[in-house]
């Protein structure tokens, strides 16, 4: 309603044989974990390749919306029209435990019994031409059609240059502050074994493991996670 997207169709999803292949076509070193779980069957490699997603901000659009809304838009800053804000993602290497991740990326089931993914990744940047991501953000919060409650939680995350929101559904799962190997972590999942999953960033790489485990499993095996 506010602008235009592009980019993110290209993103392609590629096996590789080995973990060296999937070191080679990433650029990354393959994560390794030393605490798997009894009967955990041999890893599968896979890259996923990056790409770059952008927003190109429209006033006639964003005039358009507000009208719908009932409203008028707040005069524009300087440079705001046509300003493009664009998240480069990186490619990620997935290392994956009884599942194949192309079945469970393209929508797939989730499998029975243990399984689980290994994810790492650079940390995504953001970028904007005309504004800053801080003044496109806080503009487009200021705009009639956007929900105040919605508009106090995103602002509530920080800097939008310097954040990856994690949206976690309260009514399924819990999050949790975690110290995984001397790095800050975010831990979602409860007891039960369908799933949990943590996330924790270090040295500018954004690690990840998910899948049908205890929240304890998911910790052990991203503690041992070199």
């Amino acid at each position: 309603s506010y602008g235009t997207g592009g980019g993110g169709s290209a993103i392609a999803f590629t096996p590789e044989p080995d973990a060296a292949a999937a070191a080679a076509a990433s650029g990354l070193a393959v994560p390794t974990v030393a605490d798997l779980p009894a009967g955990t069957p041999a890893p599968k490699y896979a890259v996923v390749s990056g790409g770059v997603v952008t927003f190109t901000f429209s006033a006639d659009l964003a005039r358009a919306a507000a009208a719908r809304a009932g409203g008028h838009l707040p005069a524009l800053p300087a440079g705001l029209d046509g300003s493009t804000l664009s998240v480069s993602i990186a490619p990620a290497v997935v290392v994956s435990y009884g599942i194949d991740p192309a079945t469970l990326l393209q929508g797939g089931g989730v499998p029975s019994g243990e399984a689980f993914v290994v994810v790492a990744s650079r940390t995504p940047t953001v970028s904007s031409t005309g504004v800053t991501a801080r003044q496109l953000e806080d503009y487009l919060l200021s705009v009639p059609g956007i929900p105040p409650g919605v508009a106090s939680e995103i602002q509530a995350l920080g800097d939008p240059a310097q954040t990856i929101p994690v949206p976690i559904p309260v009514d399924l799962a819990t999050g949790s502050t975690v110290t995984i190997n001397g790095a800050r972590g975010l831990l979602i999942g409860d007891s039960t074994g369908l799933g949990s999953a943590v996330v924790w960033q270090h040295n500018g790489i954004v690690d990840a493991i998910a899948g049908t485990l205890t929240s304890n499993q998911v910790l052990s095996i991203a503690r041992s996670t070199r």
